[in-house]
């Protein structure tokens, strides 16, 4: 399964109405079932999550980065890449962690992103 930025906002979006998203995240990192988490979703989530006019209580920089590792930290999350052919090849963390960071502001780089 493949996870879109929307689920991702929604498991951080402090309103009660919004709980079952994160329960259901929750359960399927910690499940059987392989999820994907596409750069796409990661990037989109960081950018949305910490801008101030997306929400009435953005997070910081930091705050999201850390949702990005602990995602990424679950044993059956993974990150789909495409070669040349877009096909799928080997899923793999290391590389869009490192990014992740970077984009999140846990490492030098940061600031807001204009795509």
């Amino acid at each position: 399964m493949l996870i879109n930025a929307n689920l991702l906002l929604y498991t951080v979006d402090r309103r009660a109405s919004f709980t079952p998203a994160m329960d259901w995240l929750t359960k399927q990192l910690n499940g059987p079932r392989r999820v994907g988490l596409p750069w796409q979703s990661l990037v989109a989530f960081v950018r949305i999550s910490t801008h101030p006019r997306a929400s009435t209580a953005p997070l910081d920089s930091r705050e999201a980065g850390r949702h990005v590792e602990d995602w990424l930290a679950s044993d059956v999350a993974w990150v789909p890449r495409l070669d040349r052919n877009w096909s799928p090849v080997a899923p793999t963390k290391q590389p869009q962690v490192t990014s992740c960071r970077q984009i999140a502001g846990l490492d030098p780089a940061s600031g807001h992103l204009l795509f």
